[in-house]
């Protein structure tokens, strides 16, 4: 299982019907640092997640992937935040139970 930017990278590629080689070329990074983040070794930057998910974006008319890449990089900013041990585990993303009662 990969990483919260990794699992993103990942889709975008795959949606694109790009090879890991061909999204290093359009993006200018590694095809080696792309094949970590999508296997979960190594968590990738939010600005990595952005550009990468924006160069598999060629792909995709209609469908503005620059807004939503950056949605996830909020989002990705959101996670560091969590207090560790609390909504995160080594696989990804958790969600913490919500105590019965809470709306």
């Amino acid at each position: 299982m990969g990483t919260a930017g990794g699992d993103e990278i990942s889709r975008a590629r795959e949606a694109a019907g790009l090879s890991q080689s061909e999204l290093a070329r359009r993006s200018g990074v590694a095809q080696s640092l792309i094949s970590k983040y999508e296997s979960g070794r190594h968590q990738p930057p939010y600005d990595i997640v952005l550009q990468l998910v924006e160069a598999a974006a060629g792909e995709h008319r209609g469908v503005d992937m620059a807004r939503a890449a950056r949605s996830l990089a909020a989002a990705l900013d959101i996670i560091s935040l969590l207090p560790s041990g609390r909504g995160r585990t080594r696989s990804g993303l958790t969600f913490p139970p919500i105590p019965a009662g809470h709306p």
